[in-house]
């Protein structure tokens, strides 16, 4: 699997994918029988910039493009084009009504509304993974016999029953998002047994990604034998990624008072542990109360491993707490993946507005056969740059004025389609 040290909601992969790139010569890899790189298509992409002298950007590169896309997607919206662990986002309790904690009229006795930063909220908590099998075991296959072991294996015992949360991630890295290996063909539960199918090509060993330039390599990308058995990985590990509610969503922070502190000794105020000037703190949890528009309410309590729920708590001090940072999970499911037709979450809408504006702002070189470099060069158009190759479209010239991202084509076309949900406010939930 092609992967980057920066998480994205798009995999590499997919990335690649949608262009129409060849999915071997985008993880660095060919053959001599099958996946050549030969003629005027030797696309062989490399995983950091100081492996190719030419001007051709590297996959960690292309990571932070796509991330820094999803991003201004995501503030655009104010909702994460696909679900995101939102950890300890801080909220002030003295903050004007627009930045901070908002007091809502019913809310409970001392409990008041914080608008989150995002919306779309799915449930409280934090991101979980538990290990359903380390270093299990791949098996690569041959289904059509063509003498091409296309197809990888792996089968684990387990007792989750959702396929969606089954995760495969390269060993000993912790389920750590980034070494997630994505996208998955398909997983079937059967009488315990999770059976995960995937592409052969998404285990290539990572580690031969880091190999250095020789006097014999440099010049041109060293290409990674994808036919010998030795290049692939023989083992991943399998986990369960869900959302722990037995964790606190909700931590409530206390200044210390002014009189509570004058005249203390605090001998140690320019090291670690100052008692004196420490916060005071205390955990909660929260009860969404509009899950579209992001407004949940925070409550003090403890959480009972018996009854598997949260038993509310009054506050540790007799005030209103300075500030409280919230923990969720939030972001817009892709209606197929709700019907468990698909294993990931982010729809091909949204996808392919991520393809255009990243694929539009890369500044350096894409590695690409001719027909695929047309299409690249298209998105990187400057709109307002006329050619005798390329006349303004009516549409595209009038979105090109209200386009906050940019004039290039990618970015025009993915702000067309991002802004009809900002303006028209038809997107609701699960669909359009």
């Amino acid at each position: 699997m092609s992967r980057a040290s920066t998480p994205t909601l798009l995999s590499l992969d997919r990335w690649a994918r949608l262009l129409g790139l060849n999915p071997a010569h985008f993880s660095g890899a060919s053959g001599t029988i099958y996946w050549p790189d030969v003629g005027s298509c030797d696309d062989i992409w490399v995983q950091y910039p100081w492996q190719h002298p030419h001007l051709y950007i590297s996959r960690e590169e292309l990571a932070i493009a796509i991330s820094d896309a999803e991003q201004e997607i995501k503030e655009e919206l104010g909702f994460s084009p696909a679900p995101m662990w939102e950890t300890e986002e801080v909220h002030y309790y003295d903050a004007p009504m627009d930045h901070g904690v908002k007091y809502v009229p019913g809310a409970p006795s001392g409990n008041t509304s914080v608008q989150a930063e995002w919306g779309y909220i799915i449930s409280a908590g934090v991101r979980s993974v538990t290990a359903i099998e380390l270093a299990s075991a791949v098996v690569l296959s041959d289904p059509d016999g063509d003498g091409w072991s296309e197809l990888a294996t792996v089968t684990a015992a387990t007792t989750v029953t959702d396929k969606r949360q089954v995760k495969l991630y390269f060993a000993g890295e912790g389920a750590a998002p980034e070494w997630e290996i994505r996208p998955l063909k398909d997983v079937v539960i059967t009488a315990g047994v999770a059976t995960i199918t995937l592409d052969s090509y998404l285990l290539l060993d990572p580690d031969l990604w880091d190999a250095v330039p020789t006097a014999t390599s440099y010049g041109t990308p060293s290409s990674i034998d994808i036919e010998a058995v030795g290049n692939y990985v023989t083992t991943v590990d399998v986990y369960q990624e869900a959302t722990d509610v037995s964790e606190a969503s909700a931590e409530f922070l206390w200044e210390k008072n002014a009189y509570s502190i004058i005249g203390t000794a605090c001998p140690s105020c320019q090291g670690a542990g100052c008692e004196v000037c420490a916060l005071t703190t205390q955990d909660g949890c929260l009860s969404v109360r509009d899950a579209k528009a992001g407004i949940v309410t925070p409550f003090p309590g403890t959480y009972n491993s018996t009854s598997g729920s949260w038993v509310s708590a009054p506050f540790s001090e007799y005030r209103q707490p300075d500030q409280v940072k919230i923990s969720y999970h939030a972001g817009y499911y892709d209606p197929k993946w709700l019907r468990g037709d698909s294993l990931d979450p982010l729809s091909d809408w949204f996808a392919q507005a991520i393809v255009w504006l990243a694929t539009a702002r890369i500044e350096r070189g894409i590695c690409a056969c001719d027909n695929i470099q047309q299409y690249i060069t298209e998105l990187q158009r400057d709109m307002t740059k006329s050619t005798r190759e390329a006349f303004f479209i009516r549409y595209e010239s009038m979105d090109m004025f209200h386009c906050p991202w940019g004039t290039r084509v990618g970015e025009v076309r993915a702000w067309n389609r991002i802004s009809t949900l900002t303006s028209k406010k038809q997107f609701d939930g699960g669909g359009f």
